[in-house]
């Protein structure tokens, strides 16, 4: 049964009254001071709510989450409906946009919406213009890495052409512009965007740089996210042997339904909770061992559960693991220990999910940062080189025999484009003799790291 609010339904009937009161759709592109008044209109109506709900000591959006809009199940809710409708035709919430990467807040996140009659110049005509400090993760020093609100203009949609004439008025050599065409064909001009903001000052490219200068940048990006995702690729395989081989062997198999070897039981749930969702998601898709195990025994034994949970999944359990014999023994099967690996797969899951989502690599601010080793942390920053630090110490603790190779075919990849400067991703000048060194003689205390 719906509770009946007399503040809400009041409300409500004032926003009945304001949809009643509006314009009518047009056929054409409505005018922008009518639009104006309308959000004015809604902004006004939604303090008016938000100072009712005070008044009952609750929040504004009780069934609303992030930038979603939930359905109301209250009688006399029709007034916030209103509002939430007219107020979702102004305003995109950051953590709304299908192709924003999980809490990372980078280049290729959107941000915040707003209606704005100012000018434009350069790639604000065509995208909107950055405001800094407009969202929690928009800065002025990071103008290069972040994205922030932007304000809809008055602005054509540009074609392909157009777009290449654009790039040339802002200083871009373009000497065949039937490739340029092709390219920004099959890459979005504002994905592009992300490659050349290393090239430009101030609105206006460098001199000299070419359309091929931007588009090898992003074949750089592109050659390192498929060499990172192969390093990846044998340390998430050896960490879901080695979580089902250690749990099993010390608490069975159904371990993972054994509470107190965890450390914090809500975190513990939300783990369970996504591998639940996992479960079921291979259930429909007719996974044949879990279909097995699930009609068999009603649940997965660890071994199975660990070949349907996402890395996210199991590097939250391993994270949160209590039981200090499996959470040593999975670390020393790596070569180190908890305290490392923790970090390290953490930041993996991270980086695995920009690859697997084709995002941005190059040139982006790394919101989960590992802890590294003191021979590394000299080399330590915000930027990539670390996720390449902590590959080599996993490769070279787990399979040495391997890593000579696979550092020979990263320096293939920056050898093929000389122009692409790599200090944008925090490379320093002696990259190859860090990254292709054995593991230091003496200079680690083996016996602390396993500790």
């Amino acid at each position: 049964m719906s509770v009946r609010h007399p503040e809400r339904s009041a409300v409500g009937a004032e926003s009945k009254d304001l949809a009643q009161r509006r314009p009518a759709a047009q056929p054409e592109s409505l005018n922008r001071g009518a639009l104006h008044a309308i959000v004015g209109a809604c902004i006004k109506n939604a303090l008016c709510r938000k100072a009712s709900d005070r008044s009952l000591g609750r929040g504004p959006f009780p069934d609303r989450r992030g930038g979603e809009t939930a359905a109301m199940g209250h009688e006399g809710n029709e007034g916030g409906k209103a509002f939430d409708d007219a107020a979702d035709c102004a305003t995109l919430q950051s953590d709304s946009t299908p192709h924003a990467s999980p809490g990372n807040g980078e280049a290729d996140q959107a941000g915040s919406f707003c209606l704005s009659g100012a000018p434009a110049s350069s790639d604000d005509a065509l995208y909107g213009k950055l405001v800094a400090n407009s969202t929690p993760h928009a800065r002025v020093s990071d103008a290069a890495n972040q994205a922030g609100s932007f304000h809809l203009l008055d602005n054509p949609v540009l074609s392909v052409s157009e777009q290449v004439a654009h790039l040339r008025g802002k200083g871009l050599l373009v000497p065949c512009e039937e490739e340029a065409v092709s390219g920004l064909t099959s890459v979005n001009y504002y994905r592009l965007r992300g490659y050349w903001l290393t090239l430009e000052s101030n609105g206006r490219f460098g001199q000299d740089v070419a359309f091929q200068d931007v588009w090898n940048v992003m074949q750089v990006d592109s050659g390192l996210r498929n060499w990172v995702s192969s390093a990846i690729e044998p340390v998430e395989i050896m960490l879901r042997a080695q979580f089902a081989q250690q749990l099993a062997m010390l608490h069975g198999p159904y371990a993972l339904e054994r509470s107190e070897l965890f450390k914090n039981i809500d975190r513990y749930k939300g783990s369970l909770g996504s591998l639940d969702r996992e479960i079921k998601r291979a259930l429909r898709d007719g996974v044949p061992f879990v279909v097995h195990h699930m009609e068999k025994n009603g649940a997965l034994p660890v071994w199975a559960a660990v070949e349907v949970a996402s890395l996210g999944t199991l590097s939250k359990l391993y994270g949160n693991l209590k039981e200090a014999s499996a959470l040593r023994g999975i670390a020393s099967a790596f070569g180190t220990k908890p305290y490392y690996l923790k970090s390290w797969i953490e930041h993996l899951t991270y980086v695995r999910n920009v690859c697997a989502h084709h995002s941005r690599f190059y040139n982006r601010l790394m919101t989960k940062r590992p802890v590294l080793y003191q021979e590394d942390r000299p080399f330590g920053g915000k930027k990539e080189f670390p996720t390449f630090l902590v590959l080599r110490q996993l490769h070279l603790r787990s399979w040495p025999q391997a890593w000579p190779e696979r550092f020979a075919r990263l320096c293939e990849i920056v050898d093929r484009y000389p122009s692409v400067d790599l200090v944008p991703m925090g490379f320093p000048k002696n990259w190859r003799t860090v990254l292709g060194a054995g593991l230091a003689e003496g200079g680690t205390d083996r016996a602390k790291e396993l500790a």
